[in-house]
């Protein structure tokens, strides 16, 4: 079962990246995180800070979105 709900506004502190100029067909709505591979077989691992500017406690995940439920333009694959 999937579901979305809506969450307290947070604040992501990722570093800006530009992936946009290599693929300006996605939209300007979309943030976009770029990893680095060193390898096959190998943990990648990209960190960052999430500030919750609220007295409210709160968890997320990260989940998968199958390519067909991606916006128009956007790529799950590496290019």
């Amino acid at each position: 079962m999937d579901a979305e709900a809506e969450r307290p506004i947070c604040h992501f502190e990722i570093p800006p990246t530009n992936y946009r100029d290599k693929k300006p067909d996605i939209d300007i709505k979309y943030g976009i995180i770029e990893f680095e591979s060193l390898g096959c077989k190998i943990k990648n691992t990209r960190r960052f800070y999430v500030v919750n500017p609220t007295a409210t406690g709160y968890e997320f995940e990260w989940k998968r979105i199958e390519d067909d439920k991606l916006p128009m333009g956007a790529n799950s694959s590496y290019a």
